[in-house]
């Protein structure tokens, strides 16, 4: 029981730190512990997209939670911020396999929303509907996502989870 608690909460702090830094999954699985500086809230990102070095921000209160996760993953000797019970870290594409298999449990949901204000209440498929629009921007035009075929992405090939 208390495995399989730990090994979700891991999981979600992963998914947690994806979704607050904005980081691409390559970068998170390459980050070690000693590169967050949790009195900043930052993280340090090496070698990144084209070989660059930047930092992101995380927002304070998910401090504790990550401080949390660093405290449990320092007592079990680990270098990564996010590493395998084999002491490496994850690889990109396990990761992106485990988001495939969350995101498969995850209820879809339509939304309408402006260019402006989507926001991250959005899905990829929304569909923008003028009568949405505040009447502020009621310059902008309108703009639909064309239908989806079935079985694919905006009409862009097989779904994302067949590509894994």
């Amino acid at each position: 029981m208390f495995k399989a608690s730990y090994t979700n909460h891991y999981r979600t702090g992963l998914i947690k730190t994806l979704l607050y830094t904005g980081v691409r999954v390559a970068e998170l699985v390459a980050t070690r512990i000693a590169d967050v500086d949790l009195d900043a809230c930052r993280i340090r990102i090496t070698r990144g997209k084209g070989g660059k070095d930047r930092s992101v921000s995380f927002p304070a209160a998910f401090k504790e939670t990550l401080a949390l996760h660093i405290a449990a993953a320092r007592s079990k000797g680990a270098t990564f911020l996010f590493e395998s019970s084999w002491k490496k870290p994850y690889s990109i594409r396990g990761v992106r396999a485990m988001l495939a298999r969350y995101a498969a449990k995850a209820p879809a949901w339509t939304t309408t929303c402006h260019p402006t204000g989507c926001g991250a209440s959005c899905s990829p498929g929304s569909r923008l509907k003028a009568s949405t629009m505040p009447s502020s921007s009621s310059a902008l035009p309108a703009v639909a996502n064309p239908p989806a075929s079935p079985g694919t992405r905006r009409g862009r090939g097989p779904p994302l989870a067949g590509r894994l």
